[in-house]
């Protein structure tokens, strides 16, 4: 009997746990800064209505990108369409006009630190990610 009681306790604290989680996740709108990156400033504000902006500068605080479009939440990721992907290499331009073959849709994993700020991983081996302020 204090076996079974152990086990259902176990299991309540499990949904629980599984359910405030997954609360924190729900909300995904707010201000991404970029980390580790070291040759720009990158940030990502998604909104509540589908879209984000996204802002790039050099670390001279010259613009080297800035577009808004459209983005979905799915379980464990958010895809964003007309993306710029950075992996530490978006330098100054002539123009901040990019193509539509530099914009990709691009797939980013949404993850929960221990500290309860949300992150979006763009690349696990080289630790670039952004982290919700």
């Amino acid at each position: 009997m204090v076996n079974r009681i152990r086990l259902i306790g176990s299991a309540i604290a499990f949904s629980l746990l599984f359910t405030m989680c997954n609360s924190k996740l729900e909300s995904i709108e707010g201000l991404y800064v970029g980390k580790n990156f070291t040759r720009n400033i990158d940030s990502i504000y998604i909104m509540p209505n589908g879209f984000y902006k996204r802002i790039v500068y050099n670390n001279e605080g010259k613009l080297i990108f800035k577009n808004k479009s459209t983005y979905k939440k799915h379980d464990s990721y958010i895809e964003f369409n007309d993306f710029l992907l950075n992996t530490n290499d978006l330098i100054v331009r002539d123009s901040l006009n990019y193509s539509s073959a530099d914009l990709i849709n691009a797939s980013l994993n949404l993850e929960d630190n221990l500290l309860g700020k949300m992150k979006l991983v763009v690349d696990y081996d080289l630790d670039y990610y952004y982290i919700k302020q």
